[in-house]
C-alpha cells in the first residue's frame, strides 16, 4: 500500500479545525486543546493537554535548519542528524543545541558521561570557574590569581586576588589572608594559616595551626599540626614533627618521627618514630626506625639503623650507625658505635669507639676504649682505656684497663689484666688476670694467665700450657716452650742450631752491685776433674713429648738439628759434680716444680775453669821451687863431693 502525504496547507486546515473542535473556550488570547474541556491557562496563549500523546515540531536536517532565511528568534526544530541530534533554537544571532534529552552523549549528566570529540567543562573567556555548596565555598580555579581550591571551605578567601594557592580538601586553607604560593590537600590542611607562604601539606590535619610559617613540607596525616612560625621543615610521614611550634631546617620522614620536638633546629630524623620525644636537640641526624627516640636535648648526635641511640636523652656528639647500637646511652658523650647491637648497653662512660657487630656489647660504664671487630670486648663492663681491633678480640674484658689487642681472638679471656699488649691472632689468649704482657705473633704467650712482665715475640712464642712465669721472655718462632721459667729468656726454637753476632755476649758485672764477695767459694780442679764432656745428638720429638708440646706444625729443617752432633755437658752430671763437692753451682738450670728441661750456661764454667787453672798454676810454681831447692841441694851435694 503505498503511503500518501498530505501538503502544508491541508496540515495547517486540520490543526485549525482541531482546535475549534477540542476548544470550549476559545478567546483571541488563550487557546485550549484537550479533551476534559479546561480552559487554557490564562499566562498561555496555546495550553495543550493529553494523557497519551504528544507534540510533534519539524524535524530538520542540519543542511535544512541553516537553509532557513532570517529565523526568528526563538524558532525551534528538530536536528535529526550530525552529532548534535536534539532541539535546536535560534537566539537571535546563531542557532543554540538544548542539551537535555538522555540519549545525547555530550550532554553532563549526573548520573555518568562519556566523553568523544573535542568537549570540555570550562569557561570561554578569563573568568574563574567557581563551586559552591549549600551556598559556601567549595572551589575555584582562577588564573587571575593562578590559585586553585577544591573541597567544602577550602581557600574561601579566593576572591581576595592571592596569588598562587592551590588547595584540595575541607576547610584547606580555611582562614588564608596573605599567604601565598601554597599547596595544601587534605582534610583541615593548612586551615589556619594566614600569612604563611611556600608551603606544601598533603594530607589531613597537616600544617593545620601554622600561621606565618613559611617554606615548609609536610606530607602525611597531622605532619607539622602544631607548626605556627616554623619554616624550612620537611616532615613526611603521619604525625611528624607533629608538636613542633618554632622549629626550623627540621628534616623529619617516617611515623611520628620528630613528633614532640617544639623548637628544635637542623635535625635530620628519617624512620618512624626517629627522633620522637625529642623536644629540643639540635643538629641531630637519625636515620632508623626509633633511632634517637627518646632523645630530648641531647644535640649533635648521629643515629643511623633502627633503635639506635634509641635511649639517648641528652647525650652529645655521639655517633651511632647499625641496628640497637648505642640503644641504651643517656647521658654520655663523643661515643662512636658503628655496627649492630655495638655499644648497645652503655650508659655512662664516654669518648669510646666501637666498631663491629656486638662491639661492647656488654658494656656500661668503659671509657676512652677503641674497639673494633666482631664481638670485639663483647663482655667489657668498667674496662677504660682499650684499643682493641680482630674479631672477639678481649672478648671476655671485664675492668682490665689500658690494653692494646690487635689481631683475631687476642687477650680473649682477659678479665682484669692491664697494661698488656697482645699483637696477633689468639696473642694471650688464655690471660685473664696478667699485667704488663707483652706478645707479638699469632698464639704469642697463648697459654699465659696470671703471668706479669712477660714478653714473647715470634708465632707461638711464649711459656707452654700450665706455665704462668713472670719476666719471661720468648723471642723466636716457638720460643719459650722449653724452659718458660721466670725471670729467663730464651730465643729460638728447638730446631734452631746456631745463634750468633759480631761480638760476644755481655753480663753485668759491676762490683758496686756485688754483695758478700768470697774469692774462696768457687771449687776449681776437684769441680773440674769431675765433669764428664760428651758427645750426643739432640732427640726432638722426644723433647717435645716431655714438654707436652703437640707437634703439628712442620717446616722446612725442623728436624735437621737431630742429625747434628752435640759436643757439651749433660746437665745432671754437671749437678751431680757440684752437688758431690757442696757447690752451688750457677751454671745449672733446675726444672721448675719438676717440670720442663735441666739447662746449663756454659758462660759459668769459665769460673771454675779459672779457678782450676789458678790451683794448677799455684802447685806448678810450689813445685817448681820445690824443684829449685832440689837442684840447689843437688848442686850443693856435688860440690862436696869434689
Amino acid at each position: 500500500m503505498q503511503t500518501k502525504y498530505l501538503s502544508i496547507k491541508t496540515y495547517a486546515v486540520i490543526l485549525v479545525v482541531l482546535f475549534i473542535f477540542f476548544t470550549k473556550n476559545t478567546t483571541a488570547q488563550n487557546i485550549a486543546i484537550n479533551t476534559d474541556g479546561s480552559s487554557a491557562d490564562a499566562t498561555s496563549i496555546l495550553d495543550i493537554k493529553s494523557n497519551s500523546k504528544g507534540l510533534l515540531i519539524p524535524r530538520l536536517t542540519n543542511a535544512q535548519k541553516l537553509a532557513i532565511a532570517t529565523p526568528a528568534t526563538g524558532l525551534l526544530i528538530f536536528q535529526t542528524d550530525t552529532d548534535s541530534i536534539g532541539f535546536h533554537y535560534f537566539n537571535g544571532t546563531s542557532w543554540l543545541y538544548l542539551l537535555n534529552h538522555t540519549s545525547d552523549t555530550v550532554t553532563w549528566k549526573t548520573t555518568g558521561n562519556v566523553i568523544t570529540g573535542n568537549k570540555f567543562i570550562g569557561t570561554l573567556n578569563d573568568s574563574a570557574i567557581r563551586f559552591r555548596i549549600n551556598d559556601f565555598h567549595a572551589g575555584a580555579i582562577d588564573s587571575m590569581s593562578l590559585s586553585t581550591s577544591i573541597g567544602y571551605k577550602s581557600l574561601p578567601n579566593q576572591n581576595a586576588g592571592l596569588l598562587g594557592n592551590t588547595a584540595f580538601g575541607y576547610k584547606t586553607l580555611l582562614a588564608n589572608a596573605g599567604g601565598f604560593y601554597n599547596v595544601a590537600v587534605g582534610l583541615n590542611v593548612l586551615r589556619e594559616n594566614i600569612d604563611g607562604y611556600q608551603n606544601t601539606a598533603v594530607g589531613d590535619q597537616a600544617l593545620r595551626l601554622n600561621t606565618n610559617g613559611f617554606g615548609n613540607v609536610a606530607i602525611g596525616s597531622a605532619a607539622l599540626y602544631s607548626n605556627k612560625n616554623s619554616f624550612y621543615n620537611v616532615a613526611i610521614g603521619r604525625n611528624a614533627m607533629f608538636s613542633d611550634t618554632t622549629g626550623q631546617s627540621n628534616v623529619a620522614v617516617g611515623d611520628n618521627a620528630l613528633a614532640l620536638s617544639q623548637n628544635t633546629t637542623d635535625n635530620v630524623a628519617i624512620g618512624g618514630y626517629a627522633l620522637n620525644e625529642d623536644s629540643s636537640g639540635n643538629f641531630n641526624v637519625a636515620v632508623g626506625t626509633s633511632a634517637l627516640r627518646k632523645n630530648k636535648s641531647g644535640a649533635s648526635n648521629v643515629a643511623i639503623g633502627n633503635l639506635a641511640a634509641y635511649s639517648n636523652t641528652t647525650g652529645t656528639s655521639n655517633i651511632a650507625i647499625g641496628n640497637g647500637s648505642l640503644y641504651t646511652n643517656k647521658s654520655t658523650t663523643n661515643n662512636i658505635s658503628i655496627g649492630t647491637n655495638a655499644l648497645v648497653l652503655h650508659k655512662s662512660g664516654n669518648l669510646n669507639i666501637a666498631i663491629g657487630t656486638n662491639a661492647a656489647y656488654l658494656d656500661t660504664t668503659g671509657t676512652a676504649n677503641t674497639i673494633v671487630g666482631h664481638s670485639a670486648m663483647l663482655n667489657n663492663k668498667y674496662g677504660v682505656f682499650n684499643a682493641v681491633f680482630g674479631y672477639e678480640t678481649m672478648g671476655n674484658n671485664n675492668g682490665g684497663y689500658s690494653n692494646n689487642a690487635f689481631g683475631s681472638r687476642s687477650l680473649l679471656n682477659n678479665f682484669d689484666g692491664f697494661e698488656n699488649t697482645a699483637t696477633g691472632a689468639a696473642a694471650l689468649y688464655n690471660n685473664s688476670n696478667g699485667d704488663f704482657n707483652t706478645a707479638v705473633g699469632n698464639r704469642s704467650l697463648y697459654y699465659n694467665q696470671i703471668g706479669n712482665n712477660n714478653t714473647a715475640i715470634g708465632y707461638d712464642a711464649g711459656a707452654n700450657n700450665g706455665q704462668n712465669p713472670s719476666n719471661f721472655t720468648a723471642i723466636g718462632n716457638g720460643a719459650g716452650h722449653v724452659g718458660g721459667n721466670s725471670n729467663t729468656i730464651e730465643i729460638g726454637n728447638t730446631s734452631v742450631f746456631y745463634i750468633g753476632g759480631q761480638v760476644g755476649w755481655s753480663a753485668f758485672s759491676d762490683e758496686r752491685i756485688k754483695e758478700n764477695i768470697n774469692y774462696n767459694n768457687v771449687p776449681g780442679l776437684a769441680f773440674i776433674k769431675k765433669l764428664q764432656p760428651a758427645t750426643y745428638f739432640f732427640n726432638i720429638h722426644k723433647q717435645n713429648k716431655l714438654l707436652g708440646i703437640a707437634d703439628t706444625l712442620n717446616w722446612e729443617g725442623k728436624y735437621d738439628i737431630e742429625k747434628i752432633q752435640q759436643t757439651g755437658f749433660i746437665a745432671q752430671q754437671v749437678a751431680k759434680a757440684a752437688k758431690d763437692l757442696n757447690y752451688n753451682f750457677s751454671g745449672v738450670q733446675f726444672p721448675i716444680n719438676g717440670k720442663g728441661l735441666y739447662s746449663l750456661q756454659y758462660s759459668s764454667f769459665v769460673v771454675p775453669i779459672v779457678k782450676a787453672i789458678k790451683e794448677e798454676d799455684e802447685r806448678i810454681e810450689k813445685l817448681e821451687k820445690e824443684i829449685e831447692t832440689l837442684k840447689q841441694q843437688l848442686n850443693s851435694l856435688l860440690k862436696q863431693q869434689k
